[in-house]
């Protein structure tokens, strides 16, 4: 506890004390057993370093087998994207890419770079570019959650150039010819309800058909790796779309949810879309 304290302390004094903080940290350090030692020695060596950008860059460069040295630079891409870097940084993840071998994580580290990109663009208003670059990803369930994105700031910000319901449209269509997976069935019925907010109908009976489709490719294995609760509206939000859209055209609406391969998930597509009709009645 002495030598990590006086290691800390010695970081932030003056050169005086920084001295006399370092003789107190081989003191102590020299007490310790070796393990320990080590692992002290490791923490000295993170605290001298000033870019540790560099030096994760550096340790993962240097590792042996081609697969893993890719895996850890498309780790350092993936953790940066998240902490929303700036130009200068950028440039840096660009460069870690083109390092990576490997075709998919290649790929993978490319499309992560792309998507925060767009995220920047549409966060200081550059809508326009935004698109350009979204509409060219390969990844179409990223292109789908990004075209998503960029309707939503569309209806927020506005635009002389691009229409929320249409890249609400292509998004759509991304989504339906990607890999079927819940998060894509989630994304569809969230599209959804963003067409009725435009007050869209047949772009949402048209997300509604093809959330209820993407349902139906679902497994059973896919419910039990992403969630233990086997709750249709905690998943998919049935009161938001069908909820919704049954109050527009019930008949149309319960044909769509009798579509549904997965029997809780109709009962509960029923259900709301029998409420949604019950509510509008009430209201008339």
């Amino acid at each position: 506890m002495q030598a990590v304290l006086a290691l800390t302390l010695s970081k932030f004094a003056g050169p005086a004390e920084a001295g006399e903080l370092q003789a107190v940290y081989r003191q102590q350090t020299e007490l310790l057993e070796p393990k320990k030692q080590q692992a002290l020695n490791m923490l000295e060596r993170q605290a001298k370093v000033t870019d540790k950008f560099a030096d994760l860059s550096e340790r993962a460069e240097s590792i042996a087998g081609q697969d893993q040295r890719d895996q850890a630079l498309y780790s350092i891409v993936a953790a940066s994207a998240r902490e929303n870097p700036k130009a200068e940084l950028m440039t840096r993840l660009d460069q870690i890419v083109e390092k990576i071998q490997s075709p998919e994580l290649h790929d993978k580290a490319s499309a992560v770079i792309t998507s925060l990109r767009i995220e920047q663009a549409t966060q200081a208003g550059d809508l326009d570019r935004a698109y350009a670059m979204a509409a060219r990803l390969q990844n179409l369930a990223l292109r789908a959650r990004t075209l998503r994105r960029l309707s939503l700031a569309v209806t927020r910000k506005g635009s002389q150039t691009l229409r929320s319901d249409d890249l609400l449209g292509q998004a759509l269509e991304a989504a339906g010819k990607a890999e079927a997976s819940i998060e894509l069935t989630q994304l569809t019925f969230s599209i959804t309800s963003d067409f009725v907010n435009l007050k869209d109908y047949d772009g949402a009976f048209k997300a509604l058909e093809t959330a209820a489709a993407s349902l139906g490719t679902l497994k059973q294995a896919d419910f039990e790796q992403t969630t233990r609760e086997a709750v249709p509206n905690s998943l998919f939000r049935f009161d938001q779309t069908f909820g919704r859209v049954g109050a527009v055209d019930f008949d149309k609406a319960m044909f769509v949810a009798q579509t549904i391969k997965w029997r809780e998930f109709r009962l509960a597509a029923e259900i709301a879309t029998c409420r949604s009709a019950l509510t509008d009645a009430r209201t008339k």
